[in-house]
Protein backbone atom coordinates (compact mmCIF):
# COMPACT_ATOMS: atom_id res chain seq x y z
CA UNK A 1 0.00 0.00 0.00
CA UNK A 2 2.51 2.36 0.68
CA UNK A 3 4.22 1.50 -2.37
CA UNK A 4 1.04 2.57 -4.54
CA UNK A 5 0.84 5.78 -2.59
CA UNK A 6 4.89 6.47 -3.28
CA UNK A 7 4.52 5.85 -7.28
CA UNK A 8 1.35 8.52 -7.17
CA UNK A 9 3.04 10.89 -5.51
CA UNK A 10 6.19 10.51 -8.06
CA UNK A 11 3.60 10.59 -11.00
CA UNK A 12 1.71 13.59 -9.66
CA UNK A 13 5.03 15.49 -9.81
CA UNK A 14 6.08 14.31 -13.32
CA UNK A 15 2.98 15.34 -14.70
CA UNK A 16 3.32 18.66 -12.97
CA UNK A 17 6.60 19.27 -14.26
CA UNK A 18 4.90 18.57 -17.75
CA UNK A 19 2.09 20.89 -17.50
CA UNK A 20 1.76 23.86 -19.72
CA UNK A 21 1.67 26.22 -16.98
CA UNK A 22 5.36 27.46 -16.58
CA UNK A 23 6.91 26.82 -12.83
CA UNK A 24 9.17 29.49 -11.43
CA UNK A 25 11.96 26.76 -12.27
CA UNK A 26 10.84 26.86 -16.19
CA UNK A 27 13.72 28.28 -18.58
CA UNK A 28 12.66 31.82 -20.61
CA UNK A 29 13.38 31.42 -23.69
CA UNK A 30 14.02 34.67 -25.48
CA UNK A 31 13.96 35.06 -29.27
CA UNK A 32 17.09 37.60 -29.12
CA UNK A 33 19.19 36.54 -26.41
CA UNK A 34 22.07 38.70 -24.88
CA UNK A 35 24.87 38.57 -26.71
CA UNK A 36 27.41 37.31 -24.14
CA UNK A 37 30.42 38.08 -26.02
CA UNK A 38 32.40 41.69 -25.70
CA UNK A 39 30.26 44.50 -26.34
CA UNK A 40 30.84 46.41 -29.67
CA UNK A 41 32.74 49.49 -29.44
CA UNK A 42 30.83 52.60 -29.20
CA UNK A 43 31.67 54.65 -32.63
CA UNK A 44 29.13 58.03 -31.65
CA UNK A 45 31.49 60.80 -32.61
CA UNK A 46 31.97 62.60 -29.45
CA UNK A 47 31.54 66.48 -29.85
CA UNK A 48 34.40 68.65 -29.23
CA UNK A 49 33.96 71.05 -26.47
CA UNK A 50 35.79 74.24 -26.21
CA UNK A 51 35.77 76.53 -23.90
CA UNK A 52 35.91 80.21 -25.54
CA UNK A 53 38.70 81.88 -23.89
CA UNK A 54 40.67 78.78 -22.72
CA UNK A 55 40.59 77.59 -26.38
CA UNK A 56 40.12 80.27 -28.41
CA UNK A 57 43.34 79.71 -30.77
CA UNK A 58 42.11 76.14 -31.63
CA UNK A 59 38.20 77.53 -32.29
CA UNK A 60 39.55 79.79 -34.56
CA UNK A 61 41.21 77.53 -36.91
CA UNK A 62 38.47 74.90 -36.20
CA UNK A 63 35.56 77.23 -37.51
CA UNK A 64 37.80 78.60 -40.37
CA UNK A 65 39.82 75.55 -41.94
CA UNK A 66 39.92 76.91 -45.07
CA UNK A 67 42.35 79.84 -44.37
CA UNK A 68 45.86 79.94 -43.59
CA UNK A 69 45.75 81.85 -40.78
CA UNK A 70 48.61 83.20 -39.06
CA UNK A 71 50.16 85.11 -36.27
CA UNK A 72 50.58 88.16 -39.15
CA UNK A 73 46.60 87.89 -39.64
CA UNK A 74 44.85 87.74 -35.50
CA UNK A 75 44.95 89.79 -32.48
CA UNK A 76 45.66 88.34 -29.47
CA UNK A 77 46.12 89.91 -25.62
CA UNK A 78 49.19 90.29 -24.20
CA UNK A 79 49.88 91.13 -20.11
CA UNK A 80 52.28 93.77 -19.53
CA UNK A 81 54.72 92.74 -16.59
CA UNK A 82 52.74 89.47 -16.51
CA UNK A 83 54.64 88.30 -13.50
CA UNK A 84 53.08 90.87 -10.94
CA UNK A 85 50.26 89.57 -9.45
CA UNK A 86 52.07 88.69 -6.47
CA UNK A 87 54.51 91.06 -5.17
CA UNK A 88 57.08 90.30 -2.64
CA UNK A 89 60.59 91.59 -0.97
CA UNK A 90 59.39 95.38 -2.04
CA UNK A 91 61.64 98.22 -1.40
CA UNK A 92 60.36 101.60 0.82
CA UNK A 93 58.02 103.04 -0.92
CA UNK A 94 57.30 100.11 -3.24
CA UNK A 95 53.36 98.78 -3.09
CA UNK A 96 50.51 97.26 -4.90
CA UNK A 97 49.60 100.72 -5.89
CA UNK A 98 52.69 101.37 -8.33
CA UNK A 99 53.92 97.91 -8.28
CA UNK A 100 51.20 95.57 -9.42
CA UNK A 101 50.60 95.65 -13.08
CA UNK A 102 48.23 92.15 -13.22
CA UNK A 103 45.98 90.81 -10.44
CA UNK A 104 44.73 87.39 -12.24
CA UNK A 105 47.22 84.71 -11.55
CA UNK A 106 49.32 82.22 -14.69
CA UNK A 107 46.90 79.70 -14.61
CA UNK A 108 43.86 82.34 -14.46
CA UNK A 109 45.13 84.91 -17.12
CA UNK A 110 45.79 81.97 -19.37
CA UNK A 111 42.20 80.51 -19.26
CA UNK A 112 40.68 84.38 -20.32
CA UNK A 113 42.43 83.80 -23.66
CA UNK A 114 46.17 85.79 -22.74
CA UNK A 115 48.40 84.75 -24.66
CA UNK A 116 51.49 86.74 -24.64
CA UNK A 117 53.24 87.31 -21.54
CA UNK A 118 56.23 90.06 -20.77
CA UNK A 119 58.70 88.55 -18.30
CA UNK A 120 61.49 90.37 -16.19
CA UNK A 121 63.57 88.08 -14.78
CA UNK A 122 65.77 88.71 -11.74
CA UNK A 123 67.88 86.18 -9.92
CA UNK A 124 68.07 86.91 -6.04
CA UNK A 125 67.97 84.47 -3.08
CA UNK A 126 68.94 81.33 -5.40
CA UNK A 127 65.81 81.46 -6.89
CA UNK A 128 64.62 83.01 -10.33
CA UNK A 129 61.61 85.50 -9.87
CA UNK A 130 59.69 88.56 -12.05
CA UNK A 131 60.10 91.73 -10.86
CA UNK A 132 58.63 95.19 -11.34
CA UNK A 133 61.61 98.03 -10.67
CA UNK A 134 62.66 101.28 -11.76
CA UNK A 135 65.97 99.59 -12.87
CA UNK A 136 67.99 96.36 -11.92
CA UNK A 137 68.40 95.93 -7.68
CA UNK A 138 65.86 99.89 -8.02
CA UNK A 139 62.30 100.89 -5.91
CA UNK A 140 60.16 98.28 -6.66
CA UNK A 141 58.62 94.71 -6.08
CA UNK A 142 59.60 91.21 -6.50
CA UNK A 143 56.79 88.96 -8.65
CA UNK A 144 56.22 85.57 -9.02
CA UNK A 145 58.55 82.41 -9.38
CA UNK A 146 59.66 82.23 -12.15
CA UNK A 147 59.59 78.50 -11.80
CA UNK A 148 55.33 78.92 -11.18
CA UNK A 149 54.97 80.74 -14.21
CA UNK A 150 56.32 78.14 -16.67
CA UNK A 151 54.72 74.95 -14.10
CA UNK A 152 51.13 76.69 -14.36
CA UNK A 153 51.90 77.43 -18.37
CA UNK A 154 53.09 73.72 -18.72
CA UNK A 155 49.95 72.54 -16.57
CA UNK A 156 47.89 74.42 -18.94
CA UNK A 157 49.74 73.47 -22.79
CA UNK A 158 48.94 69.51 -21.64
CA UNK A 159 45.65 69.90 -21.82
CA UNK A 160 44.80 72.84 -24.47
CA UNK A 161 46.53 73.46 -27.96
CA UNK A 162 47.39 77.27 -27.96
CA UNK A 163 50.49 79.06 -28.61
CA UNK A 164 51.59 80.97 -25.90
CA UNK A 165 54.49 83.86 -26.59
CA UNK A 166 56.48 85.28 -23.86
CA UNK A 167 59.30 87.78 -24.00
CA UNK A 168 61.98 87.90 -21.16
CA UNK A 169 63.55 91.08 -21.09
CA UNK A 170 65.05 93.85 -18.61
CA UNK A 171 66.91 90.85 -17.14
CA UNK A 172 68.45 91.53 -13.48
CA UNK A 173 71.71 89.12 -12.33
CA UNK A 174 70.80 86.83 -14.85
CA UNK A 175 70.96 86.92 -19.11
CA UNK A 176 69.74 84.85 -21.73
CA UNK A 177 72.80 83.37 -21.72
CA UNK A 178 72.41 81.87 -17.83
CA UNK A 179 72.30 78.37 -18.01
CA UNK A 180 70.40 77.80 -14.78
CA UNK A 181 67.83 79.96 -16.34
CA UNK A 182 67.82 77.98 -19.27
CA UNK A 183 67.64 74.65 -17.35
CA UNK A 184 65.01 75.69 -15.65
CA UNK A 185 62.60 76.67 -19.13
CA UNK A 186 64.13 72.77 -20.54
CA UNK A 187 63.29 71.10 -17.49
CA UNK A 188 59.83 72.28 -16.81
CA UNK A 189 58.10 72.88 -20.61
CA UNK A 190 59.70 70.28 -21.69
CA UNK A 191 58.10 69.18 -24.91
CA UNK A 192 55.67 72.20 -24.64
CA UNK A 193 58.75 74.29 -25.57
CA UNK A 194 58.77 75.79 -29.28
CA UNK A 195 61.75 74.72 -31.00
CA UNK A 196 62.62 75.53 -34.85
CA UNK A 197 64.55 73.01 -36.75
CA UNK A 198 62.49 73.83 -39.80
CA UNK A 199 65.04 75.66 -42.71
CA UNK A 200 62.16 77.50 -44.14
CA UNK A 201 62.63 80.62 -45.13
CA UNK A 202 59.10 81.56 -44.53
CA UNK A 203 58.59 83.93 -41.57
CA UNK A 204 57.32 82.88 -38.56
CA UNK A 205 54.76 85.28 -38.44
CA UNK A 206 53.29 84.24 -41.74
CA UNK A 207 53.42 80.19 -41.06
CA UNK A 208 49.88 78.69 -40.53
CA UNK A 209 49.19 78.21 -37.40
CA UNK A 210 47.61 75.44 -37.90
CA UNK A 211 51.64 74.05 -38.89
CA UNK A 212 52.34 74.96 -35.25
CA UNK A 213 49.66 74.20 -32.76
CA UNK A 214 47.41 71.57 -35.10
CA UNK A 215 44.13 71.88 -33.90
CA UNK A 216 43.73 67.34 -33.97
CA UNK A 217 46.64 67.94 -31.20
CA UNK A 218 45.56 67.80 -27.18
CA UNK A 219 48.28 69.93 -26.33
CA UNK A 220 49.99 73.40 -26.89
CA UNK A 221 53.52 74.87 -27.35
CA UNK A 222 54.97 77.85 -25.53
CA UNK A 223 57.71 79.96 -27.68
CA UNK A 224 60.10 82.08 -25.40
CA UNK A 225 61.98 85.19 -26.92
CA UNK A 226 65.36 86.15 -25.23
CA UNK A 227 66.13 89.79 -25.11
CA UNK A 228 69.69 89.78 -26.15
CA UNK A 229 70.22 87.04 -27.86
CA UNK A 230 71.01 85.97 -31.93
CA UNK A 231 68.43 84.57 -34.20
CA UNK A 232 70.90 81.76 -35.03
CA UNK A 233 69.60 78.29 -36.24
CA UNK A 234 71.47 77.09 -33.19
CA UNK A 235 69.58 78.70 -30.97
CA UNK A 236 65.94 78.40 -32.71
CA UNK A 237 66.33 74.68 -32.50
CA UNK A 238 67.21 74.76 -28.58
CA UNK A 239 64.41 77.05 -28.42
CA UNK A 240 66.31 80.01 -28.03
CA UNK A 241 64.32 82.64 -29.89
CA UNK A 242 65.65 86.63 -30.40
CA UNK A 243 63.20 89.91 -30.83
CA UNK A 244 63.65 89.09 -34.70
CA UNK A 245 61.89 86.14 -35.49
CA UNK A 246 58.56 87.56 -34.46
CA UNK A 247 59.80 91.26 -34.96
CA UNK A 248 56.83 94.04 -33.66
CA UNK A 249 56.40 97.47 -34.28
CA UNK A 250 55.37 99.77 -31.71
CA UNK A 251 55.88 101.13 -28.00
CA UNK A 252 54.58 102.45 -24.99
CA UNK A 253 53.19 105.97 -24.40
CA UNK A 254 54.99 106.55 -21.04
CA UNK A 255 52.25 108.65 -20.16
CA UNK A 256 49.35 108.51 -17.25
CA UNK A 257 47.25 110.85 -19.25
CA UNK A 258 44.36 108.64 -21.25
CA UNK A 259 44.04 110.76 -23.99
CA UNK A 260 47.95 111.52 -24.53
CA UNK A 261 48.24 107.71 -24.28
CA UNK A 262 45.42 107.37 -27.33
CA UNK A 263 46.90 109.70 -29.64
CA UNK A 264 50.41 108.12 -29.16
CA UNK A 265 48.72 104.55 -30.02
CA UNK A 266 47.42 105.75 -33.05
CA UNK A 267 50.11 108.07 -34.78
CA UNK A 268 52.22 105.01 -33.91
CA UNK A 269 49.47 102.66 -35.99
CA UNK A 270 49.12 105.13 -38.72
CA UNK A 271 53.37 105.01 -39.10
CA UNK A 272 53.10 101.36 -39.54
CA UNK A 273 53.74 99.46 -42.70
CA UNK A 274 51.80 96.38 -42.23
CA UNK A 275 53.45 94.83 -45.56
CA UNK A 276 57.00 94.56 -43.82
CA UNK A 277 58.21 92.68 -41.87
CA UNK A 278 56.54 93.44 -38.54
CA UNK A 279 53.48 92.81 -36.73
CA UNK A 280 52.10 96.14 -34.66
CA UNK A 281 51.82 95.79 -30.88
CA UNK A 282 49.30 98.04 -29.38
CA UNK A 283 50.04 99.14 -25.92
CA UNK A 284 47.07 100.07 -24.21
CA UNK A 285 49.24 101.10 -20.74
CA UNK A 286 49.23 104.00 -18.66
CA UNK A 287 52.50 105.14 -16.77
CA UNK A 288 52.95 106.75 -13.36
CA UNK A 289 55.33 109.61 -13.54
CA UNK A 290 57.47 110.16 -10.43
CA UNK A 291 55.15 112.25 -8.56
CA UNK A 292 52.38 109.55 -8.65
CA UNK A 293 54.94 106.55 -7.80
CA UNK A 294 56.07 108.40 -4.69
CA UNK A 295 52.59 109.32 -3.99
CA UNK A 296 51.70 105.43 -3.94
CA UNK A 297 53.99 105.23 -0.42
CA UNK A 298 51.26 107.31 1.25
CA UNK A 299 48.40 105.41 0.76
CA UNK A 300 46.72 106.93 3.87
CA UNK A 301 45.67 109.68 1.09
CA UNK A 302 44.66 106.97 -1.25
CA UNK A 303 46.61 107.99 -4.00
CA UNK A 304 45.94 107.20 -7.33
CA UNK A 305 47.89 103.66 -8.52
CA UNK A 306 48.68 101.64 -11.73
CA UNK A 307 44.93 100.06 -11.07
CA UNK A 308 43.26 102.86 -11.30
CA UNK A 309 44.87 104.77 -14.34
CA UNK A 310 44.53 100.74 -16.07
CA UNK A 311 41.12 100.93 -15.34
CA UNK A 312 40.81 104.41 -17.34
CA UNK A 313 42.68 103.11 -20.30
CA UNK A 314 40.55 99.81 -19.96
CA UNK A 315 37.02 101.06 -19.86
CA UNK A 316 37.70 102.68 -23.28
CA UNK A 317 39.55 100.06 -25.26
CA UNK A 318 36.46 98.38 -26.83
CA UNK A 319 34.88 101.74 -27.81
CA UNK A 320 38.59 103.12 -28.91
CA UNK A 321 38.77 99.96 -31.35
CA UNK A 322 35.18 100.21 -32.70
CA UNK A 323 35.75 103.56 -33.12
CA UNK A 324 39.18 103.51 -35.17
CA UNK A 325 37.44 100.30 -37.49
CA UNK A 326 34.65 103.35 -38.41
CA UNK A 327 36.80 106.07 -39.47
CA UNK A 328 39.17 103.58 -41.33
CA UNK A 329 41.81 103.47 -39.48
CA UNK A 330 41.97 99.63 -38.52
CA UNK A 331 41.28 97.98 -42.13
CA UNK A 332 41.70 94.57 -43.23
CA UNK A 333 45.09 93.63 -43.76
CA UNK A 334 45.98 96.28 -40.70
CA UNK A 335 44.79 95.51 -37.42
CA UNK A 336 46.90 95.40 -33.82
CA UNK A 337 48.24 92.00 -33.54
CA UNK A 338 49.06 92.54 -30.38
CA UNK A 339 46.73 94.51 -27.38
CA UNK A 340 48.67 94.87 -23.89
CA UNK A 341 47.35 96.11 -21.13
CA UNK A 342 47.94 96.27 -17.07
CA UNK A 343 45.34 94.04 -15.60
CA UNK A 344 44.34 91.72 -18.35
CA UNK A 345 41.19 89.42 -18.46
CA UNK A 346 38.33 87.99 -20.81
CA UNK A 347 37.39 91.35 -21.57
CA UNK A 348 40.59 92.15 -23.84
CA UNK A 349 40.40 88.84 -25.52
CA UNK A 350 36.83 89.56 -26.76
CA UNK A 351 38.29 92.56 -28.78
CA UNK A 352 40.84 90.62 -29.65
CA UNK A 353 38.66 88.09 -31.27
CA UNK A 354 36.62 90.72 -32.58
CA UNK A 355 39.36 92.53 -34.55
CA UNK A 356 40.71 89.06 -35.58
CA UNK A 357 37.14 88.27 -37.06
CA UNK A 358 37.25 91.52 -38.68
CA UNK A 359 40.04 90.63 -40.23
CA UNK A 360 39.70 87.39 -41.63
CA UNK A 361 35.96 87.42 -42.65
Amino acid sequence: MKKLIYCALIAALFLSACSEDPTIDDPIIIDDPIDTTENPVDTTEVPIVLDPYADWMKGLLLDYPEKDIAIRDISYPSAHDAGTYLFKFCTGGANACNTRTQDLNMTEMLEAGVRGFDIRPVYANDKYFTQHVTECDGLGCRGDWISSILEQTRAFLDHHSELMLFSFGHFCSTSAEDQGLLDLVYTILGDRLYRDSSEQTTPFMDRPLENIIPPSDSTGKAIIQFDGVSNTAANREKGIFSNSYLPVYGSYANSHNFNEMKADQLQKFNNYNPNGNQIFGLSWTMTLDAELSIACAFTIFDPQGIEDFANIANNNLASSMEEWRNDGTIVKGKIPNIIALDFADKFVTDECLKMTLFNIE
